[in-house]
C-alpha cells in the first residue's frame, strides 16, 4: 500500500509538471512510468 502511495504521489507530481508545462501527452507519459 505505501508503495502504491508513493506511486501515485510521483504521478501526481508529473501530472503537475505538465500541466505547467502544457503538454498534452500526458497519457503516453503516464504509460511509459507504469511500464
Amino acid at each position: 500500500m505505501n508503495e502504491f502511495r508513493r506511486l501515485a504521489a510521483k504521478i501526481d507530481q508529473h501530472m503537475q509538471q505538465l500541466a505547467a508545462q502544457g503538454v498534452s501527452e500526458t497519457h503516453a507519459i503516464v504509460n511509459r512510468m507504469m511500464g
